[in-house]
């Protein structure tokens, strides 16, 4: 079916959902990944001193485009999406300032205009 969609031109969005207890198992990535052109991962992480819950979101891989591979704090909120550099407590590495995209550094809203709406 992948290959009929992309033929096609067609894009498309597959989740796969994976339970807390499952997501090192990595037996089925290997046939999937041949299929893709892009895997993203949103992962619950758990800060290191604050012991709170937050989505951590990095990209697997991304074929035939360059892409930090860094995994970036996901917060989802009334203000739309934000993805931002994860901070020492959360990691145990200082910030630094990346680019995300072309268009977007982290921190950064995406708003309607940079999502192409």
């Amino acid at each position: 079916m992948i290959d009929l969609l992309k033929s096609n031109g067609i894009t498309s969005f597959f989740t796969s959902l994976v339970s807390s207890a499952a997501q090192n198992d990595t037996s089925g990535e290997i046939g999937v990944s041949s299929l893709i052109d892009t895997w993203i991962v949103v992962r619950e992480l758990e800060e290191d001193l604050t012991k709170k819950r937050i989505r951590g979101i990095f990209i697997v891989k991304s074929r035939g485009t360059g892409h930090d591979s860094d995994v970036h704090k996901l917060i989802l909120s009334d203000d739309g999406i934000n993805l931002m550099p994860m901070d020492s407590e959360s990691t145990g590495i200082a910030n630094k300032e990346k680019k995300v995209g072309k268009n977007v550094s982290e921190g950064q809203k995406l708003t309607k205009q940079d999502k192409g709406e």
